[in-house]
């Protein structure tokens, strides 16, 4: 179930500069809104320089004390495998630079070798090693040391695994008849290991795993079909996974899915008569809208509408499409709200995966300040930015 925070992120009606001054109601609508017409939207660049509104007397430059300031999160939905959540305050830039951080740079653990002793069954070799890779493992990454990357020309293939920075899973299983079992029977009933699945791989510890992997190493699903067997056929395979990213091969990607999207805003610009209530009501796939009866509260005859769950419009524009509505709704998304959303594979809890996320921009920031304190010849810059940061207060919580 997903919980409108809209509210309780709603920003003052035009955001202020670090003097405390405010640009005009239609200045400031360019700069946070995206308008959504009848064919096609408009106003879709964002606007980043600093002297953007110099004119206007508003500094549209960034500090990090205004970014914190500005900066607020709601977490809307929370489970084992999704996290939706409002961020407001902040620019696409940096939001779409922790979606493709979640897609490509968060580590996670996969299958990169593949042993195979025997496999009789119609599923070639190399389509079983890349169906195994695509198995999402759940194991305690952190646990786990990356194996060292070959150097020029050297064969990855030479590549030194050891216990600390790989897990080794074994798989062997051997169709067979069962005895008794009526010839009409599905595959499943009148042989054994018909279907190979995810849950036919074992864990085999290497040195002293053990010991400190005490959680194990196991598929995600138990249910992935791996390969068909009939009897007498035989997969023997021994694989051996181990940490990376998902830049190198999707198999390493921890989540299923990362994506935004600003924060739909739907406004009525006029009242409506019953007819055109009901018409506007009923043109919404999305249901956004809801009937009142006005009548009833004593403010008139028939009926009035609302817009009841603005989250859920998808920007049809069903609503603004009937020549009889014209002018009657107005659709705009907020440059500055996004409602974000994380689909782990179930190899980690997605809020772990996000906060590994802010890890690693963190970390890409710190490179760009050391390389202009390199080139300016200063130092100290990170750290003044750091701590200009934490003096104003952070979103711990998260």
């Amino acid at each position: 179930m997903e919980v409108d925070t809209t509210a309780a992120l709603e920003p003052s009606p035009a955001a202020a500069d670090a003097s405390g001054a405010t640009l005009p109601p239609h200045l400031e609508r360019i700069r946070s809104r995206v308008e959504v017409g009848l064919s096609r939207p408009s106003n879709t660049a964002g606007t980043y320089g600093a002297n953007s509104y110099t004119p206007s007397g508003y500094d549209n430059s960034l500090s990090p004390a205004l970014f914190a300031a500005r900066l607020c999160m709601a977490v809307s939905v929370l489970t084992d495998e999704e996290l939706v959540f409002d961020m407001a305050g902040l620019d696409a830039p940096l939001v779409n630079a922790l979606r493709r951080i979640l897609l490509a740079e968060v580590p996670s653990v996969a299958i990169e070798r593949v042993l195979i002793r025997n496999n009789t069954s119609i599923v070639h070799d190399e389509m079983l090693a890349h169906r195994l890779g695509l198995v999402p493992l759940r194991v305690d990454i952190a646990a786990l040391e990356d194996v060292p990357p070959p150097a020029d020309g050297e064969d990855p293939t030479t590549l030194p695994y050891t216990s600390a920075n790989h897990v080794v899973l074994r798989l062997k299983v051997r169709c067979s008849d069962v005895p008794g079992a009526p010839p009409d029977a599905p595959p499943t009933v009148r042989y054994k290991n018909a279907h190979v699945l995810s849950k036919s791989l074992q864990w085999t510890p290497v040195g002293d795993q053990a010991a400190w992997l005490t959680d194990g190493v196991e598929p995600v699903h138990d249910d992935i079909l791996l390969a068909k067997l009939r009897p007498g056929q035989e997969i023997d395979i021994e694989a051996h996974a181990i940490r990376g990213v998902g830049r190198v091969h999707a198999k390493w990607s921890p989540v299923a899915t990362a994506f935004y999207r600003m924060l739909p805003e739907v406004t009525l610009r006029r009242p409506l008569a019953s007819a055109e209530a009901s018409t506007l009501v009923a043109a919404c796939p999305a249901n956004v809208f809801d009937l009142e009866d006005v009548a009833g509260r004593g403010g008139g005859d028939g009926f009035g509408v609302s817009v009841a769950r603005p989250r859920a419009c998808t920007m049809c524009r069903e609503c603004i499409r009937l020549p009889e509505l014209a002018g009657a709704v107005d659709l705009t998304r907020r440059r500055e709200h996004f409602v974000f959303s994380v689909e782990s594979s179930g190899v980690r809890p997605p809020v772990d995966l996000f906060r590994d996320a802010l890890d690693v921009l963190v970390a890409k920031c710190q490179v760009v300040l050391d390389a202009l304190d390199e080139v300016t010849g200063e130092g100290g810059g990170a750290g003044e930015e750091a701590a200009e940061v934490e003096e104003t207060g952070g979103d711990e919580d998260f």
